[in-house]
């Protein structure tokens, strides 16, 4: 491949489809008209004699040649934007950018009240965007730059990816008042509780491994009668039914307030679910970034002490 023939904006092109997966948003993102956009991607295939990304029922897809390159090119990019940049000092009040949090819903739940209460005083026009990730492809969202950094409970130490500590929560039993396991001052057993039918929160991560894996160490196995991606249709569920969910501290609180539930600790020793914030190298070096992942990770020390 001759060097001279390489157009950079072609390399911004594909790191735009290749994030928004979509060519409509690519061309958005761009600021670039989307027949432009068509004539670029043209030419990436041509370049790279290979079709890159191909339509599908959920966007326009990588391909395998696409996958290959693309962490070779988002780093080629960020390097020319590090050295051609002139660093100025970052002030919030004027910010306009809109951030990309990875994340559950539980994440939403945890970090967004307190952060849009602080950033409505401190930075009034940064937006915020919060965009689900599929479990286990958390560092293919943050590498891929499709998210700006990422909340996470899952347990993970690649090299290239930074992290920090958000929280740690115990983990309780929710049962609905009309249960009937329930009784005043009846205590929950581990045996009993594998017994009982449960509900199964994907969006918890490493919360509901930790829970068989107790189960499994003392030779039981619970019953999964039902399987929901979101926590927040669960106490409902549970205030309606036979079914029990095992969910943090904080959400059986908050699942508590909705519905006629009750609490129960969890009825063995369990580590605590602990909920990371983690970033990329191109976020490392971003001031914008590194002030609001910061101030996240300030507030939570300063909301989250009882849960610590």
């Amino acid at each position: 491949m001759n060097l001279s023939n390489v157009d950079l904006n072609l390399l911004k092109v594909f790191e735009a489809l290749y994030i928004e997966r979509n060519v409509t948003r690519a061309a958005v993102r761009l600021g670039i008209a989307q027949s432009s956009l068509s004539s670029s991607l043209k030419r990436l295939r041509e370049l790279f004699h290979d079709e890159l990304f191909v339509r599908s029922s959920k966007g326009m897809m990588p391909t395998k040649r696409a996958l290959s390159i693309e962490s070779n090119i988002i780093e080629c990019l960020n390097s020319v934007r590090e050295a051609i940049i002139v660093p100025q000092k970052f002030d919030p009040t004027s910010s306009t950018r809109t951030f990309v949090i990875g994340g559950s819903d539980f994440s939403a739940f945890t970090i967004l009240p307190e952060l849009i209460r602080f950033l409505r005083k401190t930075a009034p026009q940064m937006r915020l965007e919060m965009r689900p990730i599929p479990p286990n492809e958390t560092i293919d969202y943050i590498e891929g730059g499709r998210v700006d950094f990422a909340i996470s409970s899952e347990n993970i130490h690649p090299k290239k990816i930074f992290r920090k500590l958000l929280f740690s929560e115990d983990m309780a039993v929710i049962v609905g008042r009309n249960n009937a396991f329930h009784q005043p001052n009846k205590n929950l057993t581990l045996k009993k509780y594998a017994e009982l039918q449960h509900i199964y929160i994907t969006s918890k991560g490493e919360g509901e491994k930790m829970v068989d894996q107790v189960l499994k160490k003392n030779s039981l196995k619970r019953e999964i009668y039902l399987t929901v991606q979101s926590f927040l249709i669960v106490p409902f569920i549970v205030e309606n039914s036979d079914l029990i969910a095992t969910v943090s501290e904080r959400v059986a609180t908050w699942c508590s307030q909705q519905s006629k539930l009750c609490i129960y600790p969890f009825p063995s020793k369990i580590e605590k679910n602990k909920f990371h914030i983690l970033w990329g190298k191109s976020a490392n070096s971003d001031q914008e970034c590194q002030w609001l992942i910061d101030s996240i990770v300030d507030l939570l020390a300063m909301t989250d002490k009882p849960h610590a």
